[in-house]
């Protein structure tokens, strides 16, 4: 499953939505689709003031 995420993300400039998305989300994608929540899921920000 990973080398074909990868083989997608190839065929992507680095800087496009899906490319980014395919790397920022990847445990998603390994992810039994039975076991995904339908919740909205948020990567969280650490902010440093």
């Amino acid at each position: 499953m990973n080398r074909v995420r990868i083989q997608i993300m190839n065929q992507f400039d680095r800087k496009a939505h899906e490319y980014r998305a395919l790397k920022r989300y990847w445990k998603l994608v390994h992810q039994d689709s039975r076991k995904l929540n339908d919740k909205r899921f948020y990567r969280p920000t650490l902010y440093y003031i």
